[in-house]
């Protein structure tokens, strides 16, 4: 007996004409084939593997289930017909665990009936297929439901992370709402500045921020206020205002965002340098329509890692600068950062404005 007829007397029909479409490589779904019939189980298996499927087998549901949970596959193939609890039963339980529910399931049966078909469905199949089938129609079904299951987690996901970019923004509005507040009540500098770094610090998480203001003849950077540095580093900055990132900061009143992340030894030794090289780094002016006084600089993220697309609206890395530019690689010039630091730095800027800003 040739091997498609015995393919055919197991109730599997081979098409060697057909065209059988392989998944696209580097992408190996598990696929979990569950039959009493061992022989069947043997065929198909052969097949999903020679189709680029990672495949696992059992013989009857409780054995399939323990397995299942342990490592869930991308799809479920399960016959209708096994020993004990039978296949309707099997995707129930898959469907009720959280852990397995999105799997996505075939059920194969030896019958047409449309109750049985419609208990299936119901069940939590996405598909079904009734024997004798042929590999070429099983295989288009698999990929079906695969596709059908990857499209379904990344809206998930989507969803996620459009849930998490919400509450983040919340919070960031939140946290400006009780800035503000609390800057209508400070009567001194020191406080404004307190209030300033204490929002961004929550926002960002940053372990280094300082604001520089200008001194009385406007033509030096010194650090008034900072969280994370050195004292003695803080006395020693002294910033020509065209000089550094901060100076060019303070003279364009544009952002200056530093995405890229290096190596660095003793952080507070980063600081001894007018242009302020430890990153990621944002940079950005406060000042008012009628005067600049100062930038405010936060660097030192949590974690590592560049700041995220919340924390500046523009987030490029630019080629390395050449000549006298810059003295700094993969330095950006922003245009805008979000509309957060548009309003914490005018409120800051605004409300010390008229308490004793310079030095």
């Amino acid at each position: 007996m040739s091997d498609d007829e015995t393919d055919r007397k197991r109730g599997l029909t081979v098409d060697n004409s057909t065209d059988n479409t392989c998944i696209p490589k580097g992408d190996r779904p598990k696929v979990f084939l569950v039959d009493d019939d061992k022989d069947l189980v043997f065929v198909l298996r052969a097949h999903l593997v020679s189709a680029g499927y990672n495949v696992a087998t059992a013989y009857d549901a409780e054995s399939a289930l323990s397995q299942i949970t342990a490592d869930p596959p991308d799809v479920l193939i399960v016959d209708y017909t096994l020993p004990g609890m039978n296949g309707i039963e099997a995707i129930r339980c898959v469907k009720k665990n959280r852990a397995t529910t999105d799997i996505a399931v075939i059920m194969i049966t030896a019958r047409s009936e449309t109750d049985q078909v419609v208990m299936a469905l119901e069940a939590g199949a996405q598909e079904y297929v009734v024997k004798p089938f042929e590999v070429a129609e099983l295989l288009a079904r698999i990929r079906t439901v695969y596709r059908l299951r990857q499209t379904k987690r990344a809206l998930n996901d989507l969803n996620e992370k459009l849930v998490n970019q919400i509450e983040e923004r919340t919070s960031r509005l939140r946290t400006l709402y009780h800035f503000t507040r609390a800057l209508n009540e400070a009567d001194t500098r020191e406080e404004i500045l307190d209030l300033t770094i204490n929002a961004v610090k929550e926002v960002t998480g940053s372990q280094r921020i300082s604001i520089l203001v200008a001194e009385p003849d406007g033509q030096h950077l010194v650090c008034a206020r900072a969280a994370g540095i050195d004292q003695k580093v803080v006395q020693s900055i002294r910033i020509p205002v065209r000089e550094g990132i901060a100076g060019r900061v303070f003279t364009s009143g544009k952002t200056y965002v530093a995405s890229a992340c290096q190596e660095h030894g003793d952080s507070a030794s980063q600081y001894e340098s007018d242009c302020f090289v430890s990153t990621p780094l944002i940079a950005t002016s406060l000042m008012t329509r009628e005067e600049k006084l100062g930038v405010l600089s936060i660097t030192d993220k949590v974690g590592g890692g560049a700041f995220a697309c919340l924390d500046t609206a523009s987030q490029v890395n630019a080629p390395t600068s050449r000549g006298n530019d810059l003295p700094y690689r993969f330095l950006h010039r922003g245009g805008r950062v979000t509309p957060f630091w548009n309003a914490l730095s005018q409120c800051c800027a605004i409300k010390t404005s008229g308490k004793c800003w310079a030095m």
